[in-house]
């Protein structure tokens, strides 16, 4: 049988299987790579592999059904057009289409579970809602809903308006009040701010897909050594046709992971549905604002300020990879630095000079609503059917 052929009979029923993909966290083994197992439906699967020119070899999850609910599209108004997997700057019939229009990665509903024995954490995903499974990643403003989108690129602001463009310069110097006006208010219902429980499910099918939680090593360093800010796109056409891009040896290469362009480096961006209280408790939502209001708290553990690089995460619900413990290195546990103070706001990414203070678990929770800086920015996102 040759592998166009089983490749298309894997896709034809596909949408017919039930699936679970879980990994198993050893949480004491420090090692990135070897700290994670993985079980169910993945058991004895090898993982995506590092970055060779300018694709990545997919390996056991070449042709995986949880590919058919990840995709490229183009918004404008109600219109929603599929991408070329390959060239962002295409639709899927290989016709040129605008560039200034909005483009993101659309994630249609799946569901998590996390559980802990004490020694091991256990993180599973799957297409049907079996028992203790959460579809908290794709709750929006109280509503759960069927997909959401995740802007292709760093936000960029036009007018008072909030955009996923590709060609730009990315806004920085807006605060997480006003990131929040121009996505809501600006770019229209259902739009937002890229939000914590949309990136807890995207930092998971990271370390599902590479069995690695060392995300400059696994797929790129990310634009972190550089001097200034980098327009968008860059990435539109230097991507397999899974939306992956990475060079792990250079820190001026762009990292795009499932079509998401600089999720770490180039400039930090503001994460919405997240904040801390007074007493150092994670306050989580499926909506931004500065305010904390109609959010849920979750207790962190924590009495005091955290700082360094990242040793244990939150591993509940809906706090997913939030960072508990500050005990590790860039190379081992987490490999991404975290900071969490009281009553703050957070910041996700890596920006154009951070080096190894970047990557997919990269929080700093340390921010005023207010705050403004030259290297901190947004990303749109979408939910609103």
């Amino acid at each position: 049988m040759s592998s166009m052929f089983r490749r298309l009979m894997m896709q034809t029923h596909a949408s017919n299987t039930t699936w679970v993909y879980g990994v198993r966290e050893e949480l004491a083994e420090p090692n990135p790579s070897t700290r994670w197992v993985y079980t169910d439906d993945c058991a004895g699967f090898t993982p995506c592999s590092k970055p060779t020119a300018t694709t990545v070899a997919m390996n056991s999850w070449e042709s995986n059904p949880i590919f058919e609910k990840i995709y490229p599209v183009m918004r404008v108004g109600s219109t929603v057009t599929r991408l070329n997997k390959t060239n962002l700057n295409q639709d899927i019939d290989g016709n040129t289409v605008s560039t200034t229009a909005n483009k993101f990665t659309h994630y249609e509903k799946m569901y998590m579970k996390i559980t802990s024995d004490g020694t091991y954490r256990y993180w599973k995903l799957s297409n049907v809602k079996g028992e203790g499974f959460s579809d908290w990643c794709f709750s929006r403003n109280g509503t759960v809903r069927n997909y959401f989108e995740l802007g292709c690129y760093k936000g960029y602001v036009d007018g008072s308006v909030l955009t996923s463009r590709t060609g730009v310069s990315p806004t920085v110097l807006i605060s997480l009040k006003n990131s929040i006006t121009y996505a809501q208010t600006g770019a229209g219902s259902g739009y937002d701010i890229n939000l914590y429980n949309n990136t807890m499910l995207v930092q998971f099918l990271f370390i599902l897909l590479f069995k690695n939680s060392n995300s400059q090593a696994s797929l790129g360093m990310g634009y972190v050594g550089g001097s200034a800010k980098q327009n968008t796109g860059v990435n539109n056409t230097l991507i397999n046709e899974y939306g992956m891009y990475g060079d792990t040896s250079s820190s001026t290469s762009r990292v795009s992971f499932l079509w998401g362009e600089d999720l770490w480096g180039n400039i930090y961006e503001w994460i919405g549905g997240l904040k801390t209280d007074a007493s150092y408790n994670f306050m989580v939502g499926d909506v931004a604002n500065t305010t904390g209001s109609g959010y849920t708290s979750v207790s962190s553990g924590l009495s005091g300020n955290i700082d360094g690089y990242i040793s244990n995460v939150s591993g509940q619900e809906k706090t997913g990879f939030l960072p508990i413990a500050t005990s590790g290195s860039d190379t081992l546990y987490y490999c991404d630095y975290g900071i969490v103070i009281a009553s703050s706001f957070p910041s996700f990414g890596g920006y154009w000079s951070s080096s190894a203070y970047a990557g997919i678990f990269f929080l700093y929770v340390i921010y005023s609503a207010a705050n403004t800086y030259s290297y901190l920015g947004a990303r749109l996102s979408y939910g609103g059917e």
